[in-house]
Order: structure tokens, then C-alpha cells, then sequence
């Protein structure tokens, strides 16, 4: 118990109170990029390629943007439609991070292109959202946005739209067999891993 007596309990505020004065009066988002400035602003002494690939992680001010495939599903509603999160193929990821199948199914760091060429590959219905991000992964705010809306069952007649997919965790298992011997997939995980060698 704390000091304050009959129950109560003394919360110690710790750290600055409030928000920074530089960031008062600001949305989220543009608090984020605020945020990446100054990491660019720190960051100043990169190679320009590396320069070039920072600018291009501007966060958008209406996070809403999206793709769909093909073009007949533009007034498509997609309220019903499941959701596919990089995080949930990604075998570097634990459950509570978002993995949704067994390490043996899972690839590792899945991108959403990866996931659309499968889906297109499938003849599913999907949209994609580019600036979404998985609330339970930190990490997927700035290395792997992104989230895929995919139709797995007719609005209208409820039945499954692809005869090997009877719910998510199928579609999951299925989209990972798919894009494990992608010649795109396999040539961008061997760039990053030169890249991180480097």
C-alpha cells in the first residue's frame, strides 16, 4: 500500500511528464515521421542509396491507401474478407508476435508482394493495404508493413472461392507453399542476407 492510505495506491511518475514540446500540438503520424526525420538527421553520414531507401519510408497522412486485384473487386466490400498479415506466415515470429502456423510451415520474413503474387497465383480476390501495420509486432511499423484482404468465401453464395481453402490457417498453409520456391522471394531473402553481411 502506499502512502496515501485506505487502499489507495501512489503512482511515482517516472521519466518527463506530457509529451516532448517539439511534438505538442501533433498527430501520431505526424509525430512518426517527426521521428524518422530525426533519425535521418542522425543518420547523415549513409551512403546515398541507403539515403534514397530512408526517404522513401514517408508515412502517408491517410493510412487507408490500397490496391486491389483484380480491378472487377473495386466496389467489393470487404468488411467480410480475411485478413492476412506478413506476421502470420513469418517463422521468426512467436504466436503472440502473430504467427499463425507451425514453424515448419512458416517462411521466413514473408513481404505482401510475396503474398499478392501467391494469391494472384490462386485467382483469389484480395486488396492490399501497404500502410497498415500489425498492433501486436512493434517491429512491423517500419520493417514489413502491410496487411492482404483476401475473399476466401462468396459473399453471396458462402462457398469456399479456391477448393483448397476451408478458412484462414489452410489459406496460410497454402499461400506458404506457394511462395517458398518463388524465384523473387528466394533472390530478395538472399539480397537481404548479403546486405546484413556487408
Amino acid at each position: 500500500m502506499g502512502k496515501g492510505g485506505k487502499g489507495s495506491v501512489r503512482v511515482i511518475q517516472k521519466g518527463p511528464k506530457g509529451v516532448p514540446s517539439s511534438m505538442a500540438g501533433k498527430t501520431p503520424a505526424e509525430m512518426q515521421q517527426e521521428m524518422m526525420n530525426e533519425q535521418m538527421r542522425l543518420m547523415m553520414d549513409m551512403d546515398e542509396s541507403t539515403k534514397a531507401a530512408m526517404r522513401q519510408l514517408q508515412v502517408p497522412k491517410d493510412r487507408s491507401v490500397e490496391q486491389r486485384w483484380p480491378n472487377t473487386a473495386r466496389n467489393a466490400s470487404v468488411s467480410t474478407w480475411t485478413t492476412v498479415w506478413p506476421n502470420n506466415l513469418d517463422s521468426s515470429k512467436t504466436t503472440k508476435m502473430g504467427r499463425k502456423i507451425s514453424l515448419s510451415d512458416s517462411l521466413p520474413s514473408p513481404h505482401i508482394l510475396d503474398i499478392h503474387e501467391a494469391l494472384v497465383s490462386l485467382g483469389l480476390r484480395h486488396v492490399i493495404q501497404p500502410f497498415k501495420y500489425y498492433p501486436r509486432d512493434i517491429e512491423s511499423h517500419w520493417y514489413n508493413p502491410g496487411r492482404v484482404l483476401v475473399e476466401i468465401f462468396d459473399d453471396v453464395t458462402e462457398d469456399s472461392c479456391h477448393p483448397e481453402i476451408e478458412g484462414k490457417c489452410s489459406l496460410l498453409r497454402v499461400l506458404s507453399r506457394i511462395i517458398r520456391p518463388s524465384p523473387r522471394y528466394a533472390s530478395r531473402l538472399v539480397k537481404e542476407k548479403e546486405e546484413r553481411e556487408e
